[in-house]
């Protein structure tokens, strides 16, 4: 039984992304966003990536929860693929503002979509969008995640998703007393709710988890 489902339905809604990362780049992604590989790095530290000119996110359903996190193929914590140290929620409708035409969903599974795909992804047959995303043919990189969005940047250098269109962080149980330290001055902002496996709420909230 999902504790708190009121916060889980909020960070976890329809038509929201997320964003697979790792603990120790999480200081760049609060200060700075959520950027490409090619906008966050420099060329001699840029890990591996089939896509450096992209930013790649899963597209939450219309499904249940907590199939919905868990089936979305993302790389963050107790999702499918499962890679990273983090996952990030991104709001849906707050990246599609500010990031306007850079922004499609490309996933397979939002070509020539049967009705019950139609349904879970708010597709809009007349617009040809996804919970607002347009439909796009990936083009670059490796072949797209079945529900996946990229943001195509006109400039990797200024496109981000900043703090300030985050719903919410998953991490990993065993990781939660690791967060970097900030400095007082950094955490007006961060009222954004931190939970971990089970989708549980952490005790603190992510000002105090950062807290120096």
């Amino acid at each position: 039984m999902i504790e708190n489902p009121d916060l889980v339905e909020q960070v976890f809604k329809p038509g929201n992304l997320v964003y697979g990362g790792n603990l120790e780049h999480f200081i760049f992604y609060l200060l700075s966003g959520i950027r490409t590989p090619k906008g966050a790095f420099n060329p001699a530290e840029m890990p591996k990536c089939y896509t450096p000119e992209n930013i790649c996110l899963g597209l939450l359903s219309q499904g249940r929860m907590p199939e919905r996190y868990r089936n979305t193929l993302h790389t963050g914590p107790y999702g499918m693929v499962d890679w990273k140290d983090l996952a990030i929620i991104i709001n849906g409708e707050k990246a599609r503002k500010k990031l306007g035409d850079e922004v499609f969903a490309v996933g397979e599974a939002f070509h020539n979509m049967e009705a019950d795909l139609k349904y879970l992804y708010d597709y809009d047959e007349n617009a040809d969008t996804v919970f607002g995303f347009p439909i796009k043919k990936s083009d670059v990189g490796r072949w797209p995640f079945v529900d996946e969005v990229r943001v195509y940047p006109k400039d990797v250098t200024k496109t981000a998703l900043t703090v300030d269109t985050w719903d919410g962080i998953m991490i990993r149980e065993r990781l939660v007393g690791f967060f970097p330290k900030l400095p007082v001055d950094h955490l007006s902002l961060l009222q954004i709710p931190v939970l971990t496996k089970d989708f549980r709420p952490v005790t603190k909230d992510l000002r105090e988890l950062l807290a120096a």
